[in-house]
This record gives C-alpha cells, structure tokens and sequence, in this order.
C-alpha cells in the first residue's frame, strides 16, 4: 500500500509543480526494457540487459531484439550508447521519475480532466486505507517535498 501512496504523492507534486517535459511514450516492450534498466541503474551492455529483461518478464528476446528496443529507446532520448571499441554500454538519461510523473500526468489529465481529486477517488474507491495511509497523504500534501526524497524503487511498477 505504501508504493500505492507514493505514487499518488507523485501525482500531486507533479501536477502542483509541473513542467511539460513532452517526452516520448514508450511501448510496452521499450517500457520492459527500459524498466529493466532503470532497476540497474549502471551502464550496461546489450547481453546484461537482453538476461535480465528475459529473466524479469519470462521472455526469450534474442539479442537482435532487444538490440532494436534499445536503437529506439536512444532514438527517443531515454538512453545513451557509450562506444568503446566494439564495446558498446548504454547510459540512463531520463530516470524513471521523470518518466512515471509524466505518465501519471497524461493520465490524470486524459481520464480525471486533470483533476487530481476526482482520480484519487476513483483509485481509492475500493480501498480502504488506513488511518496511517490518510495521515500519511495528509502529510505529503501540507508539506513541500523534494524530488530527491522519493525513491524510484518505492513506485509501482
């Protein structure tokens, strides 16, 4: 429940503070992929990331597959490729906060007509939330708080 709360403090900071970043949207496999890296946030080359993409969501992608999904990620600015050599690793240039924040904006803003109240209440609709969850929301949206104060990993997805 705790990631479910962060994500919607993420929201609410991202909508009060936002600025359009007009990133590209990525794919459901470029979204694995980059997911994958994002939890291995070092440079990796093609081989660690096709392993790990696999493992993590039970594919069997080869590596010209992946390679693809990589191309289109630089192409989008989500990646860099560092060469040396005939050793190529990729570097991340847009983290994964930047990147959820702006999704979560598109989404409130297509589905709640930008209302951040009327999406959490159809996200808590069925949910009860504790008295520490309420308290904890409470707290996130009377006090300023610092990006670097969330953590990537606390996030859903």
């Amino acid at each position: 429940m705790r990631q479910i709360i962060v994500l919607c403090i993420q929201v609410i900071i991202y909508i009060n503070c936002r600025t359009e970043l007009g990133m590209e949207e990525l794919t459901t496999a470029e979204s694995m992929v980059m997911k994958t890296i994002w939890d291995h946030p070092h440079e990796m080359a093609l081989q660690e990331i096709m392993k790990l993409t696999n493992e993590t969501y039970g594919k069997d992608w080869r590596s010209q597959t992946v390679s693809t999904y990589i191309a289109k990620l630089v192409k989008k600015g989500f990646l860099k490729m560092n060469q040396s050599g005939r050793n190529a690793t990729y570097e991340i240039l847009i983290p994964e906060l930047a990147y959820q924040q702006e999704q979560s904006h598109k989404f409130v803003k297509f589905w709640n007509r930008g209302s951040v109240a009327q999406f959490l209440t159809a996200f808590y609709k069925d949910h009860k939330l504790t008295k520490e969850e309420i308290e904890e929301l409470r707290k996130s949206i009377d006090e300023p708080v610092s990006y670097t104060h969330l953590r990537a990993h606390e996030t859903l997805m």
